[in-house]
């Protein structure tokens, strides 16, 4: 069985979310995040903040706290329109979840 590299990050609690919703953006299972976050039942409450992986192949980025758009554009490559196009409704903060290439 192979097994997938990935680092992590956190990810800002949104309202809403629950451990399924969570580990659905994160393309994995609730029991991975449970394990990742030091086998602890998690609280999930919006505005906690708890680790999930990031694939290494991810095309997938979790704002951080003072991220600009600008900043973004420099570090991925990308021009204004096509942050937007794959992004429909940017608006950032930290913890928000953006598709950073096709």
């Amino acid at each position: 069985m192979e097994s997938k590299t990935f680092a992590t990050t956190t990810y800002l609690i949104q309202s809403n979310d629950t451990i399924r919703t969570i580990a659905s953006k994160f393309q994995t299972t609730p029991q991975q995040l449970i394990k990742l976050n030091g086998n602890k039942p998690l609280i999930i409450q919006t505005k906690h903040q708890i680790k999930v992986p990031l694939p290494s192949n991810s095309k997938l980025h979790v704002v951080t706290e003072g991220e600009c758009i600008r900043d973004l554009l420099i570090r991925f490559k990308l021009s204004p329109d096509e942050l937007i196009s794959l992004n429909q409704n940017l608006f950032l903060q930290p913890g928000q979840l953006i598709t950073i290439e096709r």
